[in-house]
């Protein structure tokens, strides 16, 4: 069985992987999404709540511990992770690094397609 400080940190990897996968696919248009993800407003809500909560349950273990491991697990959650995910992921969604990702995104966002 899992301990709490166990549980909390599993609970934050696999929030912090879903997030940041959300993020991304949210970002593409959809003719380069080549991945499944939720198509459907109530898919994409059901997607996101979920990594919600296992982020806001993850975070009550950690300050049910320690207010200190608490804001260490805030930290690493929404500062370190997002550069240690989204280089892997943006390779996982089909592009060769993190910056022909962003030149997608931005050339879409401009109207460039």
């Amino acid at each position: 069985m899992l301990n709490d400080t166990t549980l909390a940190a599993v609970l934050l990897i696999c929030a912090g992987i879903i997030h940041n996968y959300s993020f991304m696919c949210r970002k593409l248009p959809k003719e380069k999404l080549k991945i499944p993800y939720p198509s459907s407003t109530v898919g994409m809500l059901l997607f996101d709540l979920s990594w919600m909560l296992m982020v806001a349950y993850g975070f009550y273990l950690t300050l049910q511990i320690s207010t200190m491991l608490s804001m260490v697990a805030a930290g690493i959650y929404f500062l370190l992770f997002p550069f240690l995910l989204q280089p892997p992921l943006a390779r996982l969604l089909g592009f060769r690094s993190l910056g022909d990702f962003v030149n997608i995104t931005d050339r879409h966002k401009n109207g460039e397609n």
